[in-house]
């Protein structure tokens, strides 16, 4: 997913709320079917998902996301907060 994509369906339920997603994302183990919006198109995509048996490398998982580009690997400082008065 990227900014401005909207979430429309994941494994074939509607997800108009944070509620409804993690119900229609327990609906099937193992694998995802996700259907959004993006710039005036409906894309659907379909990826597996690790079982509960198999342990998730947080520092591989954020290696996969920056080599895809999903993640930027530093906030630029036009998007970076601004720190609170103190």
């Amino acid at each position: 997913m990227r900014y401005g994509d909207i979430l429309v369906a994941v494994n074939g339920l509607p997800t108009p709320d944070w509620a409804s997603y993690i119900e229609a994302k327990a609906a099937k183990r193992g694998e995802m079917k996700v259907e959004l919006f993006r710039a005036g198109e409906t894309l659907t995509f379909e990826f597996a998902l690790p079982t509960q048996n198999e342990p998730v490398d947080p520092a591989l998982l954020l290696d996969e996301l920056i080599e895809s580009g999903l993640m930027p690997l530093m906030m630029s400082d036009q998007h970076r907060p601004e720190p609170e008065p103190s």
